[in-house]
């Protein structure tokens, strides 16, 4: 259950809590995704200090890690990721997508590559998998609309996608929380189209955008104001990615709520978060860089312990681990903290001030 708790005066940014059967979490806040069943890098007990309040893992990926019989088995997605807080979980449609595949109106067929066989995968499968998993909020089957569809095929793709996500409504029957996706496509009528029929279903939030169709600021922009013009304030939304501070504080006053953060995806490219927005730790650093830390101000247990650049980079020349984990812990610990900072300021009435304060150095 979303409960706004307090609205910004200027904007469309508010604090929340959803409640749920495993916990509440405040809001803007992450949901930090899984590698399979952990955070790689990182072990589950180390989790709390790092500020995270709810995780994100993948229907699909635990149930190829566990199969049916794990999944007959286990009692739920905490008994796999060892560590209990509120759990939502995205329908496997997304890392299907990675694969070789073709679709038709029922589902998807693709190549298994751990059975070497061809394999199917549908809406009524996906939520099976996710009410067993009991995770607090599931997502409704969907396609990605990737940049390089033309009209023809964009259009019968959100058509099947659109139809699969009914289906997933239809195929729930447990009191979870479930989420309807609004693919964000590089073609306007067709995004209109989908905000405005997911509307109508009944839905307990919506999750915007997907993690292979990143848009530009302009047309996250525009999309934003549809969304806001078609869909009600009470319910919560979720946007699937970031790449910017500047893309976070526009969310948060567009009133999103939520945010996937997927740490890998960042570390493996080097790429640390601070208050000037990120640094390339594999690019050629000058010399004051190379001496400081992460972020003078940061609390993290890689700042704490006096970790500069130039010890990361020696970690990452002797292709260690170390390099991926301590990025990891810092960039999860420093996006946790600006969540927190964000939700106090709007508490406060202090949200534009921070704003200014962050994006006035940004470097995207």
């Amino acid at each position: 259950m979303f409960q706004i708790i307090k609205r910004d005066n200027l904007t469309k940014a508010r604090v929340g809590k959803i409640e749920t059967a495993h916990g509440f979490f405040e809001t803007p806040s992450l949901f930090i995704k899984t590698k399979k069943n952990q955070i790689k890098f990182i072990q589950p007990e180390e989790y709390k200090s790092l500020k995270i309040q709810s995780i994100e893992a993948d229907a699909y990926v635990i149930f190829e890690l566990i199969g049916e019989e794990g999944l007959a088995s286990t009692n739920g997605i905490f008994d796999i990721l060892k560590y209990k807080c509120p759990v939502i979980t995205s329908s496997g449609s997304e890392y299907l997508f990675g694969l070789q595949f073709k679709i038709n109106n029922s589902g998807i067929y693709f190549k298994n590559i751990q059975k070497g066989i061809e394999d199917y995968f549908d809406a009524e499968l996906s939520i099976k998998i996710q009410q067993e998993l009991q995770s607090d909020i599931i997502s409704a089957f969907h396609l990605p609309i990737l940049p390089q569809y033309n009209y023809e095929k964009a259009k019968i793709l959100l058509e099947n996608s659109l139809n699969w996500q009914m289906r997933s409504l239809e195929a729930k029957n447990s009191n979870q929380e479930i989420y309807g996706i609004i693919d964000c496509g590089k073609f306007e009528d067709l995004i209109e189209q989908n905000i405005k029929f997911l509307s109508k279903l009944s839905f307990d939030g919506f999750q915007i955008g997907n993690r292979l169709n990143h848009l530009d600021f302009n047309s996250l922009k525009n999309i934003v104001s549809k969304i806001n013009q078609n869909l009600t304030e009470e319910k919560p939304k979720h946007f699937s990615e970031f790449v910017s501070l500047e893309e976070i504080f526009f969310l948060v006053e567009s009133g999103v709520d939520t945010f996937s953060f997927y740490p890998d995806f960042w570390s493996k490219r080097g790429i640390a978060w601070n208050n000037s927005g990120k640094i390339n730790l594999k690019e050629k650093l000058d010399t004051l860089i190379l001496n400081s830390q992460l972020e003078e101000f940061c609390n993290c247990p890689v700042c704490s312990a006096e970790i500069k650049i130039k010890d990361l980079i020696d970690l990452l020349n002797k292709k260690s681990d170390d390099f991926y984990r301590f990025l990891n812990i810092h960039n999860i610990y420093f996006l946790n903290n600006l969540m927190e900072l964000i939700r106090e300021s709007i508490s406060n009435g202090e949200f534009q001030k921070l704003k200014e304060y962050f994006l006035k150095t940004k470097i995207f």
